[in-house]
């Protein structure tokens, strides 16, 4: 049997926490996971789990004490997650190494890589000055993602990395893209309705194999569409009960005294508070018919009016709700409605009055 002198002895005492170009990231005993801080005890059989260069781990295995594992770790054993960090310009590690900051054990969890603009950075990631915006490939305990996203003063977003897709097939890439043409065609010339198209497409795609059932199945955001469904439903009730129709005719009104700029200015502004909170396309739905019957009784283009409820009706920068899109990326990216709120705001309010001023100038003036 292999007997180690390392036995009994700590990873500092063992000379295996000041490595040049690797550090150990945890140990394996008995299917469990050890956190490797430096005065944990090594015994016999423990694996030891080593991020580095190549020459270094080999190095590694040159020592006395030390030898390759004899069998793959089991599905069954002990496995952290591993998360994917933005590192914020707030963070109090900017500017600092991993080892000077002591990120292990002050940050819970252990950097397997460091991605900054697109590049993996090499070496020693313990001697890499951290900068703002650098990606973080962590291995923590369940639970870093949710700590580390409620304080946007270390990391400006963590999120689960997700298992990498598997191989396209080519081979299917002809089929698919026939099944997507005749999609297309077949509602183009009216031939069905686009969702019969659309199902039918799907369907084919499944029978064909260009997409597994399972795949399909993830690609299925229940919860978008639930709100999605339920936005609409929403509209509808506001449509039918007059609600909406009363308190955009109300703000119209009031608007028309200070003249067709204003006018412009408060169907902008109902239109665009409607998408955040119904959807754009029930607000487009609601605001249209007023937008044109006020343009009749002004007497003026209707397609300027048309043009702002279409543009204000998209313009969805400040809330998760109004816009699909918006609403996909919230749980991916762990965006809170904060989040929207704040860095929309000043997106939306610039979309509303330079929209408003190019239409006045070109349809009204």
């Amino acid at each position: 049997a292999f007997e180690s002198r390392l036995v009994g002895s700590t990873l500092e005492e063992a000379g295996l926490r000041a490595l040049e170009d690797a550090y150990i990231v945890h140990i394996r005993r008995d299917g469990r996971l050890i956190p490797a801080s430096p005065d944990v005890l090594l015994q016999a059989g423990d694996a030891l789990t080593v991020s580095g260069k190549i020459s270094m781990l080999y190095q590694l295995l040159q020592r006395e004490g030390l030898r390759p594992p004899h069998q793959a770790v089991e599905e069954t054993e002990e496995r952290l997650p591993v998360f994917e960090a933005v590192v914020a310009e707030s963070a109090a590690f900017v500017g600092k190494t991993l080892k000077e900051v002591n990120f292990r054990e002050r940050y819970g969890g252990v950097v397997l890589a460091i991605q900054r603009q697109d590049e993996r950075l090499e070496g020693p990631l313990g001697r890499i000055p951290i900068k703002a915006g650098d990606l973080l490939i962590v291995e923590a305990r369940e639970g870093f993602d949710d700590r580390w996203n409620a304080n946007r003063s270390v990391f400006y977003l963590v999120a689960p990395r997700r298992a990498p897709r598997p191989e396209p097939t080519p081979r299917k890439a002809p089929l698919a893209l026939t099944i997507l043409a005749a999609m297309i065609v077949a509602f183009a010339t009216g031939v069905i309705p686009l969702v019969t198209a659309a199902f039918v497409a799907a369907l084919l795609m499944l029978a064909s194999g260009a997409i597994t059932v399972s795949d399909a199945r993830e690609s299925i955001d229940v919860p978008v569409l639930i709100v999605i469904a339920s936005a609409l439903g929403l509209g509808s009730a506001l449509e039918a009960t007059g609600v909406a129709a009363s308190v955009a005719h109300g703000i119209v009104s009031v608007t028309a005294a200070g003249g067709l700029f204003y006018v412009l200015l408060g169907l902008y502004v109902v239109t665009n508070i409607l998408t955040e909170l119904i959807t754009n396309n029930a607000a487009a739905a609601l605001m249209v018919p007023i937008a044109l019957a006020a343009a009749a009784e002004l007497g003026v283009a209707p397609i300027a009016f048309a043009v702002i409820v279409a543009i204000a009706a998209s313009a969805s920068f400040i809330s998760p709700i109004g816009y699909q899109t918006n609403l996909m990326v919230m749980g991916p990216g762990g965006y809170r409605f904060i989040d929207y709120f704040k860095v929309g705001l000043p997106v939306a309010l610039l979309v509303m009055a330079t929209t408003v001023a190019v239409v006045f100038m070109v349809w009204i003036v």
